[in-house]
């Protein structure tokens, strides 16, 4: 017997596309692109052709064709990443000599047996419209279904994704819809409803596609491929396919495209048409006998025999049945046109253009969305026979993921409609290497010289100052000197640069004497410059010269307090003097002295002297993890934060920023110093630390009005979200999932977990290790207690899935004594934990996860009116007492939560959004109105909040309340999925998908799927 199993061989092939055929990665576009019949004689070619479905390709560049000895060749282009993936590349041909096609693709016609007729497979279908008793005709295959019709009529009659097309079947008296899976069978006319339509309404646009198809037909009707074209055109267009019908169309779509701009050349096409409606040939003389002196008894002549004979170059019969030795008529027997055609019929000229991507795609925020990619060959430039090299071609890329469904064919058209022309225009004219192929302007009028016009002399400074940079210091210096030999006496501050770029010759070659002259000199003519004064503190540095060196250092520093400076300035008082406490105590006076003045820079060059003199901090042995001890700690705290507030009044913030660090480092519990690094922070866009600072200053000092102040600007600037790790947050986040394609993420959601306990901890390692990590995970509060559980439990939840969006609860809010040091309110906390969400990836910020679905996080707190039976706060209430704010918690936080979240809710969604929270956006929605609990469980203007995004599909995830629900309340579903401090005790503890990455959904999903892992 034989037990040999059957073995099953599957061929899998990809689908014939209209358009282009599959290699591998690679895809070839089956039409040739034409160039046109007269680009050889232009410098630069054009050309754009559409390749797959929401794709179109525009070509410019140097013609490489130009002045050829052939009228016709081919510029074979390969384009790297528009293949079928990133890696496969696009090839097409483009032909010299082909006439363009336009920015439409050309018309197919349908298949046709042997004999010339439509394919028995293609049928023509009449549908009328119930209420209007409008009329189309489409052509569709006989096994198609009623959701392909309707998908036809949508696409023929350009109608929106929101209209309606119901096809209506008779049934006991009355009409009943037709499901979308029924066959078409035997139905030859059809009966639809909904949005309203007339008949065929062509606009512009689609009147110059129909034209374009019009005109590819007519000339696939030369070759033999059909017999008449041009009434098979009309099925396309909705319309019935007679002659009669086809004249009046021609008429009609002639009369909207001479509305519009550059279509000239495709109505002589159509002018020219040698073939109408029965393929019958248009003033065709059958038996007649031709004419003298005309072509195949046409009275039209060629451009070339015209020309001829209008200067009597002709051959003297006429050029009528005249055969020349070339076998053609159009030509003279003059040798030079004989040697033109010899030319001619040498060979086609080709050449191959690769395409390389200049950067990255840049997203368009169009509706719907597409990108654009930018192509050039300026790094792969292949040879051609008859040239050198390829000349420069550039490509632009139109890509619209959304739109390369058939059923948005009408949207990506209307979308290429309107950023073809405008990328025709200017996207070719944004780079300066596409400019530099361009002929050059001429000037408006002529330039004459002066009668008295200087002549022009040498660039001995620009000489001079790349002689410099190349390290030769003596050529620099020879230069700077012939420049005052031809300029003499001219602009004292450029005299004065002069010589001070010489004195930093005459510095590098050891020459100090004649710098500091040099320096002396500029200083004359410009006495206040930081820089004269910097190269005369060198010079008298290395000449010996200490105090002149530190004096001329103090006053570098005094005009230019630069960090070169600075520095500069304690290397020399360093070199020259040793701690000395009671002369920085001097300098420290002198500095504040001058800052009452408002000296600010003597008043750095003060501070800076006088942190040199103080003594170094002792290196005696001190325990492991203990600081050693600074018994000049407070001085130098003093003098690094009264140095930083004099680089704020300079705004050097990046200075200040520095010193108030170190103030800080050495000191910190001096308020000053704390209040001085806020400023800066806040100074360079850093504000959440700039709160944070100034929230420590007031721990320290409660009534310090200049903390005071920070601190509500801090609170002032944040909820508009302009910091610069906000805006770093959104830039790499929002969009990082704009455009992968739906079907891809399923979103999960999950509230109080409680990490810290052991149970939980261990189901949440319990989770599948590979089953989600293409998914996205929304926890919705409460995830642990302090800032180091929830880093491990963040860290833990990052690795199972591909992205976690959280928001923290009134747990994470709560200030442990442990954290008390770090965080000086629970407002500081919040802050920090953003932060340590940007540095493990997590996300705390909307962003999209997938294509038309996004994930928008809400903060929220508690407010006392959600309990409408008593809304009054409760003094005796001690709700969240481990928290600490800077506004009041019971009035100003829940408002101030709602705030932070205004700036979220701005941003252009679409498609589906969920929303979370930790707190209860509504109070029908259940939980536990025990005792005083409901006045510490939601917040009602939150769900305003919720309901302000206007879409169709919204979702609401919460927690809190210890009450699982899934309900949909006003059109939004409304999830609460708790787990609970007890809720890792059951080991598949599921989690619950609200969307299953094509809509929404409503069902719980075990952690991991196979036999169970651990004993009960």
């Amino acid at each position: 017997e034989d037990t040999r199993p059957d073995t099953l061989c599957f061929k899998m092939t990809s689908k014939p596309h209209a358009t282009v055929e599959r290699r591998g990665e690679d895809l070839v576009l089956r039409s040739r692109v034409g160039l046109g019949t007269r680009a050889h004689a232009d410098p630069l070619i054009w050309a754009e052709t559409p390749t797959v479905g929401g794709r179109h390709l525009l070509l410019w560049g140097e013609n490489p064709f130009y002045h050829s000895s052939s009228a016709s060749g081919e510029m074979k282009v390969q384009v790297k990443g528009e293949g079928l993936t990133s890696a496969g590349s696009l090839h097409l041909v483009c032909r010299l000599g082909l006439s363009s096609s336009g920015s439409v693709a050309p018309f197919r016609p349908a298949k046709r047996g042997a004999s010339g007729a439509l394919d028995k497979d293609q049928v023509l279908l009449t549908v009328k419209h119930m209420q209007t008793d409008g009329k189309i005709f489409i052509r569709i295959h006989k096994s198609a279904t009623m959701g392909d019709v309707r998908a036809k009529i949508m696409e023929v009659l350009d109608l929106p994704r929101s209209a309606t097309v119901r096809m209506l079947q008779h049934f006991g008296g009355g009409y009943t819809p037709f499901s979308d899976r029924q066959q078409l069978g035997a139905h030859r006319t059809l009966n639809c409803a909904g949005t309203a339509w007339n008949g065929v309404n062509l606009s512009p646009a689609r009147c110059k596609q129909f034209l374009q198809d019009i005109v590819a037909a007519s000339e696939a009707s030369k070759t033999g491929a059909a017999e008449a074209p041009l009434l098979n055109v009309l099925p396309e267009y909705g319309l019935e396919p007679l002659a009669s019908v086809l004249k009046e169309t021609l008429a009609l779509a002639q009369k909207k495209v001479a509305t519009l701009a550059g279509m000239q050349f495709l109505l002589d096409k159509v002018t020219d048409l040698q073939t109408l409606g029965t393929g019958r040939q248009v003033g065709q003389n059958r038996g007649k006998v031709p004419v003298p002196g005309t072509v195949n008894g046409s009275s039209k002549r060629s451009a070339h025999q015209t020309f001829l004979l209008m200067h009597n170059l002709g051959p003297p019969g006429g050029f009528a049945g005249r055969q020349l030795p070339s076998g053609r008529q159009d030509v003279s027997e003059a040798p030079a046109m004989l040697r033109r055609l010899a030319r001619r019929q040498q060979g086609d000229a080709s050449c191959k253009v690769v395409l390389e991507p200049l950067g990255e795609p840049m997203t368009l925020f169009t509706k719907p969305t597409c990108s654009v990619t930018f192509y050039t060959n300026l790094r792969t430039r292949s040879n051609f026979s008859g040239s050198p090299s390829a000349p420069p071609i550039f490509g632009v890329s139109i890509s619209s993921p959304p739109c390369a469904k058939k059923k948005a064919a009408s949207e990506w058209r209307k979308l290429k409609d309107s950023l073809v022309p405008l990328l025709r225009l200017t996207a070719f004219h944004v780079f300066k290497a596409c400019r530099q192929i361009l002929p050059r302007c001429l000037a408006n009028s002529p330039a004459r010289p002066a009668l008295d016009a200087v002549a022009t002399t040498m660039p001995w400074k620009v000489l001079g100052d790349e002689a410099f940079q190349a390290g030769n210091y003596f050529m620099a210096g020879n230069f700077y000197t012939r420049w005052f030999e031809d300029h003499g006496e001219t602009n004292e501050m450029v005299q004065a640069a002069v010589l001070s770029n010489r004195a930093a010759c005459w510095a590098k070659v050891g020459h100090f004497e004649a710098s500091k002259d040099d320096a002396q000199r500029a200083l004359e003519l410009r006495p206040n410059w930081g820089r004269a004064w910097s190269r005369i503190g060198l010079a008298s540095a290395k000449m010996g010269q200490g105090k002149e060196a530190i004096d001329a250092y103090k006053k570098a520093v005094s005009f230019d307090p630069s960090s070169a400076n600075v520095d500069a300035l304690a290397s020399v008082v360093r070199q020259l003097n040793g701690p000395n406490t009671d002369l920085a105590h001097a300098e420290k006076e002198n500095g504040n002295t001058a800052m009452r003045g408002h000296e600010f820079g003597a008043a750095v060059a003060c501070y800076t002297v006088a942190l040199v003199l103080v003594p170094p901090e002792a290196s005696a042995s001190v325990p492991e993890g203990v600081a050693p001890e600074d018994e000049h700690a407070l001085l130098r705290s003093v003098l690094f934060s009264n140095r930083a507030s004099a680089f704020c009044r300079l705004k050097s913030w990046q200075s200040a920023r520095a010193d108030a660090q170190l103030a800080v480092e050495k000191k910190g519990d001096f308020v000053k110093a704390r209040n001085r690094l806020g400023t800066a922070l806040l100074a360079c866009g850093q504000v959440e630390q700039a709160y944070v600072h100034f929230a420590h200053a007031l721990k320290l000092e409660t009534n310090n009005s200049s903390a005071l102040k920070g601190r509500q600007a801090c609170i002032s600037i944040l909820p508009v979200w302009r910091t610069l790790p906000a805006r770093r947050r959104f830039r790499e986040r929002f969009g990082v999932d704009l455009w992968r394609p739906k079907g891809t993420s399923k979103v999960y959601a999950i509230s109080d977990v409680h990490f810290d306990h052991k149970c939980n901890e261990d189901w949440a390692h319990r989770i599948d290790d590979f089953e989600f990590q293409e998914d996205v995970l929304i926890v919705a509060g409460n995830l642990c207690d302090t800032r180091n559980a929830l880093m491990r439990a963040l860290t833990t939840l990052k690795a199972k899935f591909r992205r976690v969006f959280y928001v923290p609860g009134n747990h994470e809010l709560w200030l442990s004594p442990s954290e008390a040091s770090k965080y000086p309110d629970s407002l500081a906390k919040l802050l920090g934990i953003m932060e340590m969400c940007d540095e493990l990836g997590v996300d705390c910020f909307p962003s999209a996860v997938s294509e038309d679905v996004f994930v928008v996080p809400l903060l929220s707190w508690y407010s006392a009116d959600f309990d409408d039976k008593d809304p009054f706060p409760d003094p005796n209430a001690n709700f969240d007492h481990q928290c600490r704010w800077p506004l009041d918690p019971e009035t100003q936080v829940w408002k101030y939560m709602l705030k932070l979240n205004e700036a979220h809710l701005q941003h252009p969604y679409h498609g589906t959004v969920i929303t979370f929270s930790h707190f209860l956006p509504s109070r029908n929605l259940p939980f536990s109105a025990f005792g005083r609990a409901a006045k510490a469980m939601g917040c009602e203007e939150l769900n305003d909040q919720v309901k302000s995004l206007r879409l169709r599909n919204r979702v609401h995830v919460y927690g809190h309340s210890s009450r699982h629900f899934s309900q949909y309340e006003d059109g939004i579903l409304y999830v609460n999925h708790y787990h609970g401090t007890e809720g890792g005790q059951f080991e598949r503890a599921p989690l619950f998908l609200v969307h299953d990455g094509k809509d929404i959904a409503k069902r719980q999903v075990e952690i991991y799927s196979g036999p169970t892992r651990v004993s009960s």
